[in-house]
């Protein structure tokens, strides 16, 4: 979804340049584009349900109130023409209603995620790790002076902010753009942590057209002399860019190891019995198992633990020494149990279900997989 959310971000900001540069009225075609993108992204994440809409409110509506204030908006031409306001309140007011058949489990899912949620706390340094992985994830080792690289290219994209002062409608646009979703997800997490760095991936999109702003200023200095260096140091600065999100890109496809769903389903199969019983710790985990497991079986029992997926009404259950004597009745005569253990830092730190499960049957075998384990347990 992560991917999708960046792709339909940059589609709607896509749209909305096309009507902010337009000196005319922009056509409707752009204003539709405009809404059917921004409700895709709002159908994409419940995060970009609130924090991209108001991301663009807050910047265009800020510029409308200066027009109203000022006479007239530098930097987008479009908010200097008749009816704008209304244009845009209309047309936002349908990306609303596209997303509208979304909003009862918006809040179901709000509610789940507000009463409890695997994602901790943030701290100092996790933000500021999401900010380094915005332009250099992802790098090898061997590449030097992280802190230095974040620093400069954070100084670029300063120097596009101060490059856009005389457009200040188009500064705020792309700050806004860039903070409030980072900045509202961190509100949030003050009362339920959901601040993650893959939710924000999208904002790389202005954050990006900051640091162009910033290579583009460089190339305009005053005195001629001064060009030269400019250009050549903006010229260096974009190529190092490029070749660090080509080894982080390299280093992502070539060595990142994802969880191992595939093959776990596949040995599972290959030794299951038909009266076996398959349980989960991490009740969600069952849907990317299943999702390959079920084209060798369908008649298999799945079963969660502390409680089957989605029973519980929270959206990762924990597991309890409470929760025992239904994890004893649910195994009560089995003669075979596979355990798909994975996530248990979250739903299962303390070991209650492997080692209840070794009370009441002899552990047969454990393989380990990337992400997960499987373990086995036969009948005394």
């Amino acid at each position: 979804m992560y991917g999708l959310l960046t792709l339909t971000a940059a589609v709607a900001l896509f749209f909305l340049l096309r009507i902010l540069m337009r000196d005319t009225p922009a056509p409707r075609r752009d204003w539709l584009g405009l809404a059917v993108a921004q409700a895709a992204v709002m159908l994409t994440h419940n995060t970009a349900t609130v924090f991209f809409p108001l991301a663009l409110n807050l910047a265009i509506g800020g510029a409308i109130l200066r027009q109203y204030w000022q006479g007239g908006v530098s930097g987008w031409p479009a908010l200097n023409n008749v009816a704008f306001d209304r244009r845009w309140v209309r047309w936002q007011s349908i990306a609303v209603l596209l997303w509208l058949p979304w909003a009862i489990p918006f809040i179901r899912q709000a509610l789940l995620v507000d009463q409890e949620f695997w994602i901790p706390s943030p701290t100092l340094a996790g933000v500021l790790e999401t900010l380094h992985n915005f332009h250099l994830a992802f790098l090898p080792g061997w590449i030097p002076f992280f802190g230095l690289w974040d620093l400069l290219l954070w100084g670029v994209a300063g120097l596009g902010l101060y490059a856009l002062r005389t457009r200040p409608a188009r500064a705020w646009l792309l700050l806004g753009l860039f903070l409030t979703p980072i900045l509202g997800e961190l509100l949030v997490s003050l009362r339920r942590p959901i601040f993650y760095e893959r939710t924000l991936i999208y904002v790389t999109l202005p954050y990006l057209l900051l640091i162009a702003a910033g290579l583009r200023h460089l190339t305009l200095l005053p005195a001629l002399r001064w060009q030269r260096v400019g250009s050549a140091l903006a010229g260096a600065l974009l190529a190092i860019l490029l070749c660090f999100s080509a080894l982080g890109l390299h280093n992502y496809f070539v060595h990142f190891q994802k969880e191992d769903w595939a093959q776990a389903a596949e040995y599972v199969a290959e030794q299951v019995a038909p009266d076996d019983v398959i349980i989960f710790n991490a009740t969600w985990v069952q849907l990317p198992f299943e999702y390959y497991f079920r084209h060798y079986y369908t008649d298999i029992e799945l079963r969660g633990l502390p409680v089957d997926l989605f029973d519980r009404g929270v959206l990762e259950p924990k597991m309890t020494e409470a929760d025992l004597p239904y994890m004893t009745k649910l195994l009560a005569g089995r003669r075979r149990v596979w355990l798909v253990y994975s996530h248990d830092w979250y739903t299962d730190p303390q070991q209650i279900i492997p080692r209840h499960l070794r009370q009441s049957f002899r552990q047969a075998d454990q393989q380990s997989f990337v992400g997960l384990q499987i373990m086995r347990f036969e009948a005394q």
